[in-house]
């Protein structure tokens, strides 16, 4: 085979096997000898399946292309049979448009200036061809997954809402391509060929931005009736708790009518036999009384106490999934009978989402504070108040609780494997897990602090997002721990007294 043309067939299949992952917007490991991996495998891939290809002399050789590279996504990738049949043919349809663009844009360089009249056709000029060709193509495809509509591949394919016409598109791409690499047509044909090829290669960005255009529609339609679906079980329990209260109030109303006329005339007649009843056995009566009087109070004291936390107003964070899940914490913390709070002293600015991804943000938040509900169990005081405001370098979210310190064990294999405290009740400690992966990939910092003189709360556990990264602690028992945890990555420091 002319060698050129081989080096041309070489690029083509090394930038679809460099593409497929691109498309899918699969998560390799953060390492870069992953990436290399990648490169150096597809690079071999491409050589081996060229070579075959020059030794064959197949007449469909991008079929045959295809397979090879739906093979490659199948045992390297463990995607899917369906998965990667599809992604396979759009890859292959991508690099052949940005192939058909590079090959234009060079070609039409080459009549603009007259180079091949000026140093003679030959197979260095074709080989230079071929180079600045592949060199643009490369360029392309890059500047494409760099482009915000583009950056995240074709999420669509991944949520099996596969269009066939992207794949119609392409089997085009590779047909015609294959036929004019393996035939001598008429300069008519060739033409019909090549306008075909263009327009191929036109249509295929089209129905990727329209496909992943339509895609994210479909995602936030999703959300939207989650979001509305959770907020319609909001106002249900709502008015069932409202009528519950109903119904408690209109007891306490209709007791107190007959109780506090009864107790009236008691008092009365009481205060009547002051003159007439020893003062041992009046004043028996009056501490009856009083104590009476005292548990009547008590009893409609906890219950404004609790009509009073349950129809507290949280303030809003101006986002509708952080919105929903600190009204769902709230319900939860009054089933708990947990006195929960809220606060934001700065409102998360829209250059924060840069850091880290709302749903991210939304479950590390959600974990801490279950993380506190669990530590406030079976204390006296159960109080939980999460807090979010501005750092002099960035965001903090904060939970500060009642409950009882972090364990020397929890704080030693924090981030390094998974661990609970609360096997018995069904933990499994994935949430420390999760929240420790997020933090590392926003590069956030984890900073519990220990308080004494607080009364309503014994610790913090607070995210900085101060693109630190660290693992700080502030504890009295600074000592102690360091013996147990041994860990050269934490920072401690004592509280200020």
């Amino acid at each position: 085979m002319y060698v050129p043309y081989l080096y041309r067939d070489f690029i083509i299949l090394l930038v679809a096997f460099l593409i497929f992952p691109k498309a899918l917007n699969l998560e390799l490991p953060p390492k870069r000898l992953a990436h290399w991996a990648i490169l150096l495998t597809s690079v071999l891939f491409s050589t081996v399946i060229t070579f075959f290809i020059s030794k064959t002399s197949l007449s469909f050789m991008y079929l045959f292309a295809v397979l090879s590279l739906l093979l490659f996504a199948r045992f390297y990738y463990h995607c899917n049979w369906n998965l990667s049949v599809v992604a396979s043919i759009i890859s292959f349809g991508v690099c052949l448009a940005t192939f058909t663009f590079s090959a234009a844009f060079v070609s039409a360089f080459v009549v603009i200036f007259h180079v091949n009249s000026d140093v003679g056709s030959n197979v260095w000029v074709d080989a230079v061809e071929i180079i600045c060709i592949s060199i643009i193509q490369f360029s392309l495809c890059f500047l494409l997954f760099r482009i915000k509509r583009f950056k995240r591949g074709m999420p669509f394919l991944l949520q099996h809402e596969i269009s066939d016409i992207g794949v119609y598109i392409s089997i085009v791409l590779l047909l015609i391509v294959s036929f004019v690499a393996n035939q001598d047509p008429s300069h008519l044909v060739m033409a019909i060929f090549v306008s075909a090829v263009f327009f191929c290669s036109m249509s295929l960005p089209i129905w990727w931005k329209n496909s992943t255009t339509k895609f994210y529609i479909e995602q936030i339609r999703k959300r939207e009736l989650e979001n509305y679906q959770l907020a319609l079980r909001e106002k249900e329990a709502e008015v069932v708790r409202l009528k519950t209260e109903n119904e408690q109030f209109s007891k306490i109303i209709h007791k107190d009518n007959k109780l506090v006329p009864a107790m009236e005339m008691a008092v009365q007649s009481l205060l009547n036999a002051t003159g007439q009843m020893e003062p041992a056995e009046w004043t028996c009566q009056a501490e009856k009384m009083m104590q009476r009087l005292a548990d009547m109070a008590k009893e409609r004291k906890g219950i404004i106490t609790d009509y009073e936390q349950s129809s507290k107003k949280l303030s809003s964070t101006k986002s509708v999934l952080l919105d929903a899940t600190l009204s769902y914490m709230q319900n939860e913390a009054n089933s708990l009978g947990i006195s929960f709070g809220f606060a934001i002293t700065a409102p998360i600015p829209f250059a924060f989402w840069r850091e880290i991804e709302e749903p991210d943000f939304n479950t590390i938040m959600a974990d801490l504070i279950e993380n506190a509900f669990h530590a406030v169990d079976g204390q006296e005081l159960k109080a939980v108040l999460v807090q979010m405001g501005s750092l002099p370098n960035g965001y903090v979210l904060a939970v500060f609780d009642s409950g009882i310190y972090f364990d020397s064990v929890v704080l030693k294999n924090f981030g390094r494997k998974r661990l609970t405290t609360r096997s018995s009740s069904g933990g499994s400690g994935i949430g420390l897990m999760t929240l420790h992966e997020i933090i590392q990939k926003s590069n956030a910092s984890f900073c519990i602090e220990e308080f004494l003189h607080i009364s309503s709360y014994t610790k913090k556990v607070s995210i900085c997002f101060d693109r630190k990264g660290q693992f700080r602690v502030v504890t009295t028992r600074q000592e102690e721990l360091q013996k147990n945890v041994n860990r050269p990555d934490i920072i401690w420091g004592n509280p200020e007294h």
